[in-house]
């Protein structure tokens, strides 16, 4: 009877633990606010988490995160880290504006554009994990903040004005497919 009844009681304990953990991640997955692009995909437009080490998921409701939309995270001061999915193509203009306590962001794989002002003012940024092989498109201010080491892919053909406005960067290494260095590029740097 006893055994019985701790067996029931561990069944229990499973299935709350369980349950709960499918809360937890329908939860997570509600701090986002997301727009529909197809059927099977779609981009975050917004956030109402307080992540300060963020990982941005693959999937929200079954949908496959391409894009971070423009203004989805800006002024998000407490954020420290953000990782992105290998899913995520796209970072939109300003997506990630003022987040003035951002100090690493991890890339994944898959991302082609980084838009306009999409890192602007994030002025503790000092560390990325390297570019992706396939980027190919950085906007006009998109990294203004004291990155030591810039080395962009061979892959980038498009890089927009003052895109790596006042770093601190003693070390970079320019992408082979790019045939014009934009105005101002170098502003602020330390290799001027």
């Amino acid at each position: 009877m006893r055994k019985t009844w701790i067996m029931n009681c561990m069944a229990a304990l499973f299935i709350m633990f369980i349950l709960w953990g499918i809360h937890a991640l329908s939860f997570a997955e509600q701090a986002f606010t997301i727009q529909m692009l197809d059927e099977t995909h779609c981009a975050i437009t917004g956030y109402q988490g307080n992540d300060v080490d963020l990982v941005i998921p693959e999937t929200i409701d079954g949908k496959i995160v391409l894009e971070i939309g423009s203004n989805a995270f800006s002024g998000l001061q407490s954020l420290v880290s953000v990782t992105f999915p290998d899913s995520v193509q796209t970072i939109g203009n300003s997506a990630f504006a003022y987040c003035t306590g951002l100090e690493e962001v991890v890339f994944g794989s898959g991302l082609k554009t980084i838009g306009d002002s999409a890192f602007t003012n994030c002025g503790s940024w000092r560390s990325v994990n390297g570019f992706p092989s396939g980027l190919e498109s950085i906007g006009s201010w998109a990294v203004n903040g004291p990155l030591h080491t810039i080395i962009l892919p061979d892959t980038v053909t498009n890089i927009g004005y003052r895109a790596f406005d006042l770093n601190e960067a003693d070390t970079f290494r320019w992408s082979a497919g790019v045939e014009t260095i934009p105005d101002e590029f170098f502003r602020g740097s330390a290799l001027v």
